[in-house]
């Protein structure tokens, strides 16, 4: 978290806190209750690779996370402007073919959710659940209509 600034306690009104701390080797951070429970996130190349726990029997637990190369292939085209109005926020497309995207989070119990990023914008468009059922999603573009 180098250059940043980060909180690193949160208290509310009836002297109830939490703690973070951030670690830079191995890279994690360490979030504590004012009772003492613990939940630590742990990083790998910047994003969370797992998060560990202890349960309310005080048994160890993590939930670990995968990521995929998503090919980003979408293309990019602009509407032409009218005279004299102001330009365009231009938004940049995804260079170099795919993006490193959440693909899968896996429970202590080994029970797994998917995700899918199909649609060439890198737009989440399915969620496989542990029971093998799944909620997809579609995008569609809407243009707009200047009146």
């Amino acid at each position: 978290m180098a250059g940043q600034v980060c909180a690193n306690k949160i208290e509310n009104t009836d002297g109830n806190f939490t703690t973070i701390q951030y670690v830079s080797s191995p890279a994690s951070t360490v979030i504590t209750d004012t009772v003492g429970r613990q939940v630590t996130i742990n990083y790998a190349s910047g994003n969370p690779s797992n998060v560990t726990y202890k349960d309310s029997n005080g048994a160890l637990q993590t939930i670990s996370f995968a990521y995929g190369s998503f090919p980003a292939t979408a293309s990019f085209t602009y509407p032409q402007q009218k005279p004299n109005a102001h330009p365009p926020v231009l938004v940049q497309p995804p260079s170099g073919g795919s993006n490193p995207l959440l693909s899968s989070v896996t429970l202590s119990t080994l029970r797994q959710y998917t995700f899918d990023y199909s649609d060439g914008y890198g737009n989440l468009t399915k969620i496989t659940y542990p029971t093998g059922g799944y909620t997809s999603y579609v995008y569609t573009n809407f243009r707009h209509q200047e009146t």
